[in-house]
């Protein structure tokens, strides 16, 4: 169904004389589909008026085109188009990337001890700053890409906002990761909220929070759109190299271990790293100048004091969540093993009551009538198993047969049989008419 607003705006423009090839340029410029535009001019009906007279130029009112963001495939298209453009300005700010990370790498291991701990700490907390640094660069190159300005120029526009750059992101990180800790869901919300952070940053030079929430100020209206395009790239671009790796990782694992696919593996992974940042960071920030456009008439307003708080809150609780969490479980699992260990030992202080009933029958003229724990043969291990659950076994037997039993902490029974040496682990009380009763000897 074509679009009303879309309709009356393509109705409005040629009211006023505007040329049908203007419009149709203005709307696939803010991302409308030709066959969506086409349709609505057939539904108009309106034959092109022609060109007004010099003398009697017609009224023009502003009119506001359409607000739809571009489709996936313009989007695409367009994020391709600057990174052919650039190619070698956005590699080469991840290779510079690159040697940095190899260098850093070889640093933290030359010095051995305590020292060499502290300078390989010390390293990586650069290093860290140093991945900051470069992905301020690739997006000052992406912003400024009309400027066509050079690795180095993008690393010196970068510098000057390394440490806002350092802190957006980990607010960003701080935040998001809370969500994550509160049940995944809040996690998505921000991850897709927050995700502009940094590139507005670097093109309105919002800092900290103000960033954090002028990017949750683009996306309001659009979440889902935003989502689906995310997913969409992700495909595009992981999806083939998950496939591409996994023949390579199955090639190992059936032993296919030749120098030369060892070899490929490595430079692949080197040409995955050089190529596939940039591409992913120019559709982000091209999406990013979308709904800017669609925001355009719409000032931010910086966020109130309570509103900060209330998310580094958000974050503070979700990571103090997932800790302790984490302890519960552990804790729960714990007192599971302790409680299976406790059991496992119950269950083998019972069956030795087992040998010394064979014992005790041989020396009973071989009737186990009469066995209990008060029996010498029998207390020591009954008072074991008393030890365990607080409760004396319950011993039944007869000239033939025997079973007895005892109740575990965790309300259940251990009952045995002399049948076999079988034993059964049950909620139904062994004792029972027609179980263990002392005229029957099973186990429930």
């Amino acid at each position: 169904m074509t679009n009303q607003e879309l309709i009356n705006y393509i109705k409005q423009q040629m009211g006023q004389g505007i040329d049908k090839e203007e419009i149709k340029k203005e709307l696939l410029a803010v991302g409308w589909g030709e066959k969506d535009i086409e349709e609505a001019f057939n539904i108009t009906g309106i034959v092109q008026p022609p060109g007004p007279s010099v003398s009697s130029p017609p009224v023009q009112e502003e009119v506001s085109v359409p607000s739809t963001l571009p489709i996936v495939e313009n989007l695409l298209k367009r994020a391709f188009s600057v990174y052919k453009a650039r190619l070698g300005t956005f590699v080469g700010i991840v290779f510079f990337s690159f040697i940095l990370g190899i260098f850093t790498s070889l640093l933290s291991n030359i010095i051995p001890g305590f020292v060499g701990t502290l300078f390989s700490f010390i390293v990586r907390i650069a290093s860290i700053f140093i991945n900051f640094w470069i992905s301020a660069a690739l997006i000052f190159a992406i912003k400024n890409r009309e400027e066509k300005i050079g690795i180095v120029e993008s690393l010196g526009r970068a510098w000057q906002k390394i440490f806002s750059f350092a802190w957006v992101s980990i607010l960003v990180g701080f935040i998001t990761a809370g969500g994550y800790g509160l049940f995944i869901i809040p996690g998505i919300i921000f991850s897709v909220w927050f995700v502009f952070s940094t590139y507005v940053l670097v093109s309105e030079d919002l800092r900290g929070m103000n960033a954090i929430f002028r990017s949750k100020q683009l996306v309001a209206g659009y979440w889902w759109k935003v989502l689906w395009r995310f997913f969409i790239i992700g495909v595009i671009v992981f999806v083939p190299i998950i496939l591409f790796f996994g023949v390579f990782v199955l090639g190992l694992l059936l032993n296919f271990n030749h120098p030369v696919l060892i070899i490929l593996l490595i430079l692949s992974v080197v040409l995955f790293s050089l190529f596939i940042p940039p591409f992913i960071a120019v559709f982000i920030f091209l999406l990013y100048e979308d709904l800017k456009k669609q925001k355009a008439q719409i000032t931010f307003e910086p966020p109130k004091k309570g509103t900060k708080i209330k998310f580094i809150l958000i974050g503070i609780f979700g990571l103090l969540l997932i800790p302790i969490i984490s302890f519960f479980i552990i804790l729960f699992s714990l007192r599971e093993a302790g409680g299976r260990a406790q059991d496992a030992m119950i269950v083998a202080s019972m069956n030795q009551l087992r040998p010394i009933m064979e014992i005790y029958s041989m020396k009973n003229n071989y009737s186990y009538s009469g066995a209990d724990c008060s029996l010498v043969e029998l207390s020591p291990i009954c008072n074991d198993i008393k030890n365990y659950t607080g409760e004396t076994p319950t011993i039944k037997s007869s000239e033939d047969n025997y079973c007895f039993y005892v109740r575990l902490a965790s309300g259940e029974y251990l009952c045995f049989t002399a049948a076999g040496f079988s034993s059964r682990k049950t909620t139904i009380f062994p004792g029972g008419s027609g179980y263990c009763d002392g005229i029957t000897f099973n186990c429930p």
